[in-house]
């Protein structure tokens, strides 16, 4: 035996060996080793065909023409992987190992299906599922709405997955009031846009609008400024202290004529006329049983319809509500959400600080607590969750789903870019991506997984190319082919993942 054909025999071997080994030919003889020149006839006084070409291996010669061997019986066997392979890629890659249990009567074995999932054989690549959320898909917007308006109305994507919206923002230093469901009112927003028509523009349940028109619109005359009539009635506003509507006949326009009080005479609204100093309430009644009630005040007469002691701010006292009786100067204030009832007259006070409305004894007052001044400025508490401590200003945002620093925003700024991992392996899909909390479980920070079904699979895999005899590594969440070095094929393992000998 020549030293050449010895070292073809051990090289063999050790490939036999790698594919599981070779068992007896049918002949009861020897197994031939493919390539192997041992100097004896096969079973059928045949030599080899490595023996034919002078001790070549499997890989060249007549086996290279997919020839392989001819057993005793006569059929013909795999030489190689590529004698095996079909060129389909989603049945897997057919392997050459002549004698393994399973083998056909060529000695192939059956391919892997490469994909766990759907396979799509025109891109030679899984097709993974939809992306999905955790712990369940939406199906439409109504499904990620939190309930809460100023951090913007969230979203359903394609995919099934929430999207956060975008914050409100107000300008001209309003804020955005969840009692509100908006933004506040402020002074700058209601500037006079010149009409006369339209009303006098003025702050409204957190927005601007124009209030009352100064006549029915089908009589309002924009150009003039005016209203037109027909008589008194058409021109009258109820009120007494900003002077007298009447109606000119010969314009067919309603003017005003002016109240005016010669100091120290004030003009009381309700009493309908100026009145002067006064020592007791009788030197203010006009004898005239009415829904208002004359009471002298520091020396005035003066109006006070709801009798809590306290003149309207009209006929020059302090009561900011005379209508309400639960509205003065001194008033305990109490929390009422949407700022209904100022108690106190003072609208930066929003809260009784003896009985402040902090449910959760965190030091910050409920952001439902609120009062309008005159201006249409809200002035709020600031807690936005009066349910839960570790919510108000001075905390700081944690990745939980909660707004714990109260500035309309959930998890901003806590939330990092990570990718679906259905299978578990640390890599996720590169085409679900979405902002979740660190180490949110289903969900890994890279996304390079080309398979995310089989955990065995991931970002750096090699498996072998069913398209051919080379391998196909993970690289970047696509594959990428290339050949085996010459003279060796890609082995499968029983983890889908393959490597070139």
């Amino acid at each position: 035996m020549t030293n050449g054909n010895a070292v073809a025999i051990v090289v063999a071997l050790a490939m036999s060996a790698c594919s599981g080994g070779a068992e007896p030919t049918e002949g009861g003889g020897d197994a031939d080793v493919v390539g192997a020149d041992d100097g004896a006839a096969d079973g059928d006084g045949a030599e080899s065909a490595g023996d034919a070409e002078g001790g070549e291996d499997a890989g060249s010669g007549d086996d290279a023409e997919g020839g392989g061997e001819v057993d005793d019986d006569g059929a013909a066997s795999c030489g190689s992987p590529a004698d095996c392979q079909d060129g389909v890629f989603c049945n897997g890659y057919e392997a050459c190992a002549p004698g393994t249990a399973g083998a056909d009567a060529r000695g192939c074995l059956a391919g892997t299906p490469p994909c766990a999932g759907a396979c799509d054989e025109a891109a030679l690549g899984c097709t993974p599922p939809r992306c999905d959320a955790l712990p369940a898909a939406c199906t439409g917007s109504a499904d990620c709405d939190d309930g809460t308006a100023c951090n913007g109305a969230e979203t359903c994507d394609a995919d099934g997955l929430c999207r956060p919206g975008t914050a409100v923002t107000c300008g001209g230093g309003a804020r955005c009031l969840e009692s509100l469901g908006g933004c506040s009112c402020t002074p700058a927003a209601c500037v006079d846009d010149g009409l006369y028509c339209n009303g006098v523009e003025r702050c409204h349940l957190g927005g601007c609008d124009g209030g009352p028109p100064p006549c029915d619109p089908s009589r309002c005359v924009e150009a003039e400024d005016a209203c037109s009539c027909t008589d008194a009635s058409q021109c009258d506003d109820g009120l007494y202290c900003n002077g007298l509507e009447f109606c000119n006949t010969s314009a067919a326009r309603c003017e005003l004529f002016a109240i005016s009080c010669t100091p120290p005479q004030i003009c009381l609204e309700g009493l309908n006329r100026c009145a002067a100093a006064c020592t007791a309430n009788s030197d203010c009644d006009d004898g005239i049983a009415a829904t208002v009630i004359e009471v002298c005040i520091g020396g005035r007469c003066r109006i006070d319809a709801d009798g809590d002691g306290h003149s309207s701010i009209a006929s020059g006292g302090d009561d900011c509500d005379d209508t309400n009786r639960f509205a003065f100067p001194g008033n305990p204030e109490l929390c009422d959400l949407g700022g209904l009832l100022d108690e106190d007259c003072n609208p930066r006070t929003f809260d009784n600080p003896f009985v402040a409305q902090d449910a959760d004894a965190d030091g910050f007052v409920d952001a439902g607590c609120c009062n309008i001044d005159t201006f249409g400025v809200w002035w709020c508490g600031d807690d936005c969750d009066d349910h839960r401590a570790s919510s108000n200003p001075s905390n700081v945002e944690a990745c939980n789903g909660y707004d714990d620093d109260c500035n309309g925003l959930v998890d901003d700024g806590v939330l990092v870019a990570q990718y679906r991992d259905r299978d578990g392996d640390g890599d996720g899909d590169p085409g679900c991506p979405a902002m979740k909390c660190p180490a949110t479980a289903g969900w890994a920070v890279t996304g390079t997984d080309c398979d995310d079904m089989r955990a065995t699979i991931h970002g750096g895999s090699i498996v072998c190319d069913p398209g051919g005899s080379g391998v196909r590594t993970c690289t970047g969440g696509a594959w990428a082919a290339a050949p085996c070095p010459a003279g060796t094929t890609c082995r499968p393992q029983p983890d889908g993942t393959g490597f070139c000998l």
